[in-house]
């Protein structure tokens, strides 16, 4: 019969013995099996080709096809320059910012300008580069050959932001990094309270509803910028939240497989985004055809898992066990019930509570304060 102290002795080796992780449950159902592998493609490939296209569509539809003055005869206007020519011939009027020139020869206005050398009416050669955002004024035109787009019938922009008012596309880009900013701290928080999956859902449904917001056009400059800053506040949520989610379910040797795939797509959208733009020959399509997919997602709901880790740290233990079960299904294995309740336990209890931090803490800690501001700047 075994002493007290060798009793005392088995108890330690016992309290030694490590016990099961998240890590272990995802080796029973399958660290990357075929359920993870289609996540990576649904969700990561999905999500992150839509948000590379999107991205560069925008850039896309800021620029400025090569423009001359309505107002103004061809011999009086310098190739696609802001400048007109005066009656010497000298190109003074407006520099190629936009700003009044000084002005040159006998100092005489070019026919249908303003006194100070404005251009009050835009055309653009659509040839080049079909009417975008800053250049609509007319009817969206087709390629030589072409039927007429579709969404012809929507009414055209009156921007012309060129020359004086070059800066607005650049002010509704920054504007969609600062929405950024803001809206990866907000869903941030909202992935936590409520869960992966709800969250992912809402980013998407912003992301489609801003791109459809941008085809109907508002009517005043900062409606345009109200709409890019929503676009925007939910851009990178988009792909790195799906990320977050699929790299939950896959083992710590695989996680690179996704981070390589959310790569790539991004790549792939950049690559298909001008062939996409040229076939399509107008900007409102581009809109459509880059934002509608993530309404997918209404479709794929069901099939989208909430984070089991979430699931089980937020004390909803059957829900995460009915998740590992269908991944275990799908990738032909067998969740072992005794291990997934050590690791719930483990998961509730075993972990200390910590205290609740927010962002204003960073004020206490100098270094962590000045690496964020150029981490958030450089950005």
């Amino acid at each position: 019969m075994p002493s007290m102290e060798e009793k005392a002795r088995g108890a330690g080796r016992l309290e030694k013995c490590p016990r099961p992780t998240f890590e272990a449950l995802l080796e029973q159902v399958g660290s990357f099996g075929l359920y993870q592998r289609l996540m990576c493609v649904m969700l990561i490939g999905g999500s992150t080709l839509v948000c590379s296209l999107t991205y560069y569509a925008q850039l896309l539809m800021m620029l400025t096809p090569p423009l001359s003055c309505r107002e103004v005869p061809a011999d009086r206007q310098t190739d696609g320059s802001c400048a007109l020519l005066t009656d010497s011939s000298t190109p003074s009027l407006l520099d190629a910012a936009g700003g009044p020139g000084e002005p040159q020869g006998n100092g005489s206005t070019g026919a249908g300008a303003t006194e100070d050398g404005r251009c009050s009416s835009w055309s653009y050669d659509t040839s080049v580069l079909f009417d975008t955002i800053a250049s609509e004024t007319s009817r969206p035109a087709s390629r030589p050959g072409r039927r007429q787009p579709l969404l012809a019938h929507c009414t055209p922009l009156q921007n012309d932001w060129v020359c004086g008012d070059a800066w607005r596309p650049f002010t509704v880009n920054a504007v969609f990094w600062a929405g950024n900013i803001v809206g990866s701290w907000f869903w941030g928080i909202l992935s936590d309270r409520l869960g992966r999956r709800p969250a992912t859902l809402a980013s998407f449904l912003v992301y489609a509803a801003g791109g459809a917001l941008t085809l109907v056009q508002p009517s005043s400059f900062a409606a345009i910028l109200l709409v890019r800053f929503l676009v925007g506040s939910a851009h990178n949520t988009v792909s790195h939240l799906p990320y977050v989610l699929v790299i939950e379910y896959c083992g710590s040797a695989y996680r690179t497989y996704p981070l390589m795939l959310l790569i790539a797509s991004w790549g792939l959208g950049g690559l298909l985004l001008p062939w996409i733009a040229y076939a399509i020959w107008n900007w409102r399509i581009l809109v459509v055809v880059t934002s509608a997919p993530l309404l997918l997602a209404l479709a794929l709901y069901r099939y989208i898992p909430e984070s089991a880790s979430w699931l089980m740290v937020n004390g909803r233990g059957d829900e995460a066990r009915e998740v590992l079960q269908f991944v275990a299904s799908v990738n032909g294995r067998q969740l072992d019930e005794a291990v997934f309740c050590e690791v719930m336990v483990e998961k509730r209890e075993g972990e200390p509570e910590q205290p609740t931090e927010s962002l204003l803490h960073v004020w206490k800690h100098p270094r962590l304060m000045k690496n964020l501001a150029l981490v958030t700047l450089l950005w």
